[in-house]
């Protein structure tokens, strides 16, 4: 189902709002979430509050939240103003990396 969304995501021109907060999506939906962002150029708003996307797993590896913030930061055309990324246990490593992809990003608010 992930996968259908992402590819929707990817292609759409009037998605501009997403909302999954708390639904606990875990690492794999943060990966198939990253492929939908990598080109999507109509998203402004996304909300992925309490979703445990910094979920790792037994040796400490991101299971696709690192996926994520990449498809961020690489993606030119993404047209976020607003992310809501709270309570997904981002440690510090993760927090700076955040910090750097938004960064790139000319419409952050």
């Amino acid at each position: 189902m992930l996968r259908v969304f992402a590819e929707y995501m990817r292609v759409s021109k009037n998605l501009r709002s997403l909302s999954l907060n708390g639904c606990q999506l875990g690492g794999q939906a943060a990966a198939a979430l990253a492929k939908g962002l990598l080109n999507n150029t109509s998203l402004e708003a996304l909300y992925l509050r309490g979703n445990n996307l910094a979920e790792v797993d037994e040796e400490g590896l991101s299971l696709g939240f690192e996926e994520l913030v990449q498809s961020i930061e690489a993606n030119k055309y993404l047209k976020l103003k607003e992310v809501d990324l709270s309570s997904n246990q981002i440690n510090d490593t993760l927090g700076a990396k955040i910090i750097t992809a938004f960064n790139s990003l000319s419409t952050i608010e």
